[in-house]
């Protein structure tokens, strides 16, 4: 019935909060490991790891309230749209559309809402995580000086973003290929970062400049 539903969507939400939080944390951790690493030059890995251990979590603090937040959002949508929705799936009819406009307006709510977060988060990331290995601070400290270059020069942070959003485009074209022209091989996981290395690189070799 319902309630085996709800504990399933329950169990469900669980396990995607967590996968969710664990994915960020290893992201943020790799990512101060990654700009480290161009910064200096090198290819460590347990020292930067070790070195900014406090940093990132301190980022991940951020980033995983966020997600947390977001995925605690959508779930909540889903539960309650499986509530709302299952007296007609039992008798097997459809509701009207009026009845349907509130979801549909708080999911476009939703999602509109989540484009100035999302900016938010790209610029914390792209700028904040180099200045926090830079200055040896943490993410507030980084988010001021980050918030105040977005303040001051409005137009570079907006040409920023869109050149880094054609980047994204263009690697993952180039990704697509080298994932091709290995029969695929390239795709896989670990080597698709190996053979990809160098996009991940340049990308974060423009972003210090």
């Amino acid at each position: 019935g319902l309630d085996i539903w709800l504990l399933a969507a329950s169990a469900l939400l669980f396990l995607v909060v967590a996968g969710v939080l664990v994915m960020t944390w290893l992201g943020v951790r790799g990512h101060f490991m990654l700009v480290d690493n161009v910064r200096s030059n090198r290819d460590l890995v347990v020292l930067p790891w070790k070195e900014h251990a406090e940093r990132a979590n301190s980022f991940f603090v951020v980033f995983g309230l966020v997600a947390l937040v977001w995925v605690g959002l959508f779930g909540v949508l889903l539960l309650a749209g499986l509530a709302w929705a299952w007296p007609y799936l039992e008798s097997e009819t459809m509701p009207h559309f009026a009845a349907l406009v509130p979801w549909i307006l708080f999911v476009v709510a939703l999602v509109l809402a989540w484009i100035p977060v999302s900016l938010y988060l790209f610029f914390l990331k792209e700028w904040g995580i180099p200045v926090a290995i830079a200055r040896g601070c943490g993410v507030g400290e980084a988010n001021r000086r980050v918030w105040g270059l977005m303040v001051s020069r409005p137009l570079d942070a907006i040409v920023y973003a869109i050149v880094r959003l054609a980047m994204g485009f263009i690697f993952i074209i180039l990704t697509v290929i080298v994932g091709c022209l290995t029969c695929c091989i390239g795709f896989l996981p670990y080597l698709n970062q190996v053979l990809t290395l160098p996009l991940w690189v340049y990308r974060v070799h423009f972003t210090l400049e």
